[in-house]
């Protein structure tokens, strides 16, 4: 009896079959997708884990091998945002399926780019200013893309009419063939792929160096003689200066002895 006992367990020892612990998650997320959304923003969607045992996804973004920012989904989602992320530059993005002890799966990865966006915060500085020329200084944020400039130079004001426009403007950018003794109004407008942005500033060019007076004579002043009487015709280039009335004729007393 004994000997038939021990031959019944040994054969129920010898037809179980033994089966291992189930993952507590039992599948990835997958249809993994990303769309840019606002500035800086990835909308994230994906197709949800079959398995039971789920308790939220982890949605993330890699940058260069290195997470850059993530979230943490529900259970019954099956989409998120990331947000904080650079504009125009490309993540990879990964959803993660976790269960209870933070066991995964990792989804495939999908890689997807931010959107561009207009430039902002526009700058110009006008400095290195003489009588004919000055320098324009500028610069704006990308937005993510690259920026173009240009230069629009008004005077009196920027209501005035435009007198010279640089289309392609690199900064710094020498502004010439301006009058002396004049004030200018510099517009620089950026621009990408998402739009522009513009800032402006004011200068005015210095005197700068008049020519020599024409037509000089001296003469004896009436019944004085100890004054000279010096006549000049004023010179042809003024340098955005004046001496008395433009083409009169001019008369300087000089006291002598």
């Amino acid at each position: 009896m004994r000997r038939l006992l021990i031959a019944l367990i040994s054969l129920l020892l010898a037809s179980t079959t033994l089966v291992a612990a189930p993952s507590a998650v039992g599948a990835s997320p997958t249809n993994v997708a990303a769309t840019p959304g606002a500035a800086g923003v990835l909308d994230v969607m994906w197709t949800a884990s079959p398995d039971g045992a789920l308790v939220d996804y982890k949605v993330q973004a890699d940058q260069g091998g290195s997470e850059v920012t993530s979230v943490t989904a529900g259970v019954a989602d099956t989409s998120a945002q990331l947000t904080g992320l650079g504009n125009g530059e490309e993540y990879t993005i990964v959803v993660t399926a976790r269960d209870a002890a933070q066991g995964s799966l990792g989804s495939d990865s999908v890689v997807a780019s931010t959107a561009v966006v207009a430039p902002s915060g526009a700058t110009i500085t006008l400095d290195t200013i003489t009588s004919t020329s000055m320098v324009a200084t500028f610069s704006a944020d990308d937005g993510g893309g690259t920026n173009t400039y240009s230069l629009e130079v008004r005077t009196p004001n920027a209501a005035g009419a435009v007198v010279q426009t640089i289309p392609a403007a690199v900064s710094p950018a020498t502004i010439s063939s301006l009058d002396p003794n004049t004030a200018y109004s510099v517009t620089v407008t950026a621009t990408n792929a998402a739009g522009s942005d513009t800032a402006e500033a004011t200068a005015t060019t210095s005197a700068g160096q008049a020519s020599a007076p024409r037509s000089v004579s001296t003469g004896l002043v009436g019944p004085f003689e100890n004054h000279v009487r010096v006549s000049f015709i004023e010179p042809a280039d003024l340098a955005g200066g004046t001496i008395g009335p433009p083409g009169d004729l001019g008369q300087i007393g000089i006291a002598v002895g």
